[in-house]
């Protein structure tokens, strides 16, 4: 168990479940850090170099990456957000194992490590027909709790399981976890996330409509639209409608669909690169980017 070390990236609620798992294994991890502090989801990737225990042969980069690899390492990626990551491509129907926590306790599972953080995040289970979506330990199978698919469906595909495209997620028990997860992160009161809630959808109403490979989207970027709204991720999928937005991120321009179909997001995406453009995001997921 020593020989592996986990090297956790930016806080959010999955991760605190993937923290919560390896402390009930006692599995070494540290959180990367940038500048000495721990890396936010814009400065993952460029984390400070790190030093690990005596001993250790497998570093597993949750989400992050250090700047400068430690050398004699075998290096394991878990992650779903970047082209090539081992989830990124993954459907919506598989969001558990692609998840970087369905990721992390598959792996624990297969190192026969995981009884106890499999329970904290799982249940006790028959052999399943479709062990896909299982993990075995210890001489048991496990599947993962409800509120352990929430998080995971919510990190990996927010807008398709706002859609009821995970299996055993249910939209509306979905968002009272969302509201109280958040709060609890933010450190706000649950009334506060609502009523942005609300005020996000009240924007997509009244925003104008726009066709994008014959399906209309809500168009924040119009001429006298706020560009984006606090609460929008979680507003697409209530609202059942695709949005175009605008922010700025790291002192950039970024356009982006959120919440839209694979067939639009895909013509949109098209359309970006047309322009010129760099653009990410994967359609089936529900979502793409672009620099302006």
């Amino acid at each position: 168990m020593g020989e592996v070390m986990y090297l956790l990236g930016a806080p959010d609620p999955e991760m605190a479940r993937i923290e919560r798992a390896l402390d009930a294994c006692a599995i070494p991890h540290e959180y990367a850090r940038a500048g000495g502090r721990r890396v936010t989801p814009e400065t993952a990737y460029r984390a400070d170099a790190i030093r690990v225990p005596v001993g250790t042969r497998v570093l597993v980069q949750v989400e992050c990456a250090p700047a400068v690899r430690p050398r004699g390492l075998a290096v394991r990626v878990i992650d779903h957000h970047r082209p090539g990551d081992p989830g990124y491509e993954s459907t919506p129907p598989w969001y558990m194992s692609a998840s970087s926590l369905g990721q992390v306790l598959a792996r624990m599972a297969r190192d026969d490590m995981a009884p106890a953080a499999l329970l904290a995040v799982g249940v006790v289970v028959p052999p399943p027909v479709d062990t896909r979506e299982a993990w075995y330990a210890g001489g048991r199978w496990y599947a993962p709790s409800g509120d352990t698919r929430l998080c995971a469906a919510a990190d990996h595909c927010l807008s398709a399981a706002y859609l009821g495209r995970c299996p055993g997620v249910d939209p509306a028990t979905l968002y009272e976890w969302r509201l109280a997860e958040r709060a609890a992160f933010q450190r706000r009161p649950v009334g506060e996330l609502l009523a942005d809630g609300v005020a996000a959808l009240a924007a997509l109403a009244a925003a104008p409509r726009v066709v994008i490979a014959v399906e209309a989207v809500a168009d924040l970027t119009a001429p006298g639209q706020p560009g984006t709204v606090p609460e929008l991720p979680d507003a697409v999928g209530l609202a059942r409608v695709g949005a175009l937005y605008r922010m700025v991120k790291h002192g950039r321009p970024k356009i982006g669909l959120l919440g839209a179909g694979a067939e639009a997001i895909s013509a949109w995406q098209a359309e970006q690169r047309a322009l010129g453009r760099e653009t990410w995001g994967v359609p089936a997921r529900g979502y793409a980017g672009a620099w302006e």
